[in-house]
Formats: structure tokens, sequence, C-alpha cells
């Protein structure tokens, strides 16, 4: 299967790109692993996911669940 082809199934499937899928997957990930109290701090959720930059998983967390990590891990 070629590039072009597997990004318009997998946009026919889930309507989203593929840096759109994979960015939503990491961030479900993120969830689990804040939800499951593993990890102490939100950097190393951030790093845990594939996302080197705190800040900007952190918005995209925001972003996606209405609620920061660091409020997700105070609970």
């Amino acid at each position: 299967m070629s590039k072009r082809q597997l990004e318009r199934k997998l946009k026919e499937i889930t309507s989203q790109s593929p840096a759109e899928f994979i960015r939503q997957e990491r961030l479900s990930r993120a969830r689990q692993l804040l939800l499951d109290g593993s990890h102490v701090t939100v950097a190393e959720i951030s790093h845990a996911v594939g996302f080197k930059n705190v800040k900007y998983f952190s918005r995209l967390y925001k972003n996606q669940f209405n609620q920061s990590p660091a409020e997700v891990l105070k609970t």
C-alpha cells in the first residue's frame, strides 16, 4: 500500500489526517497514564508518550480534554 493510499484510507475511516490520529492516540495514552498514577510529573508523561516539549503537550492536552494534565495529577 502506498503512503497516499494509507492516508486516504485513514482519512476515510477516522476523518483525521495521520498526524491528527497519532496525536489523538498519544493524548489518550497520556490520559491513561495520568489517571493510573504511575508517573509523578507531567514532564515524565509527556516524554513517555513522545512529546519533547512539555508546554506544547500541556496545551494540546487541555484543548482535547478541557483540563490541564497538572489538574488531573492532583486528583
